[in-house]
């Protein structure tokens, strides 16, 4: 016979998510990739999507995991530059700022 205190004591939950968000909380427009470019930029809760705007459409450019629920999204341009950078706050208080990389295809 099994005793329910053996049982709780080995009883252990494991949660994952097995699908991306699809619901979008914060969207911005921007010079993000370039200089010449402009971008739709979407956070869908611990995401980042990034797309070209073009006369066909939008265009995929990026699609980032991030370690963290954003709560703020902001990009600004420090001086002297041509292209903006992406100043994120997570839910945790802890923030960052991203910059597209164009020779890597990366943040």
């Amino acid at each position: 016979f099994f005793s329910v205190a053996r049982f709780c004591a080995m009883a252990h939950n494991y949660v994952v998510t097995a699908q991306k968000p699809t619901a979008v909380t914060h969207c911005l427009t921007a010079n993000f990739t370039s200089a010449h470019e402009l971008n739709l930029i979407t956070s869908k809760c611990t995401r980042i999507n990034i797309h070209t705007i073009t006369a066909d459409g939008l265009q995929p450019v990026v699609d980032v995991p991030l370690y963290g629920r954003v709560i703020i999204m902001q990009t600004y341009r420090p001086v002297g530059e041509q292209k903006d950078l992406l100043f994120l706050v997570f839910d945790r208080y802890s923030f960052c700022v991203l910059e597209y990389v164009p020779e890597v295809g990366e943040l």
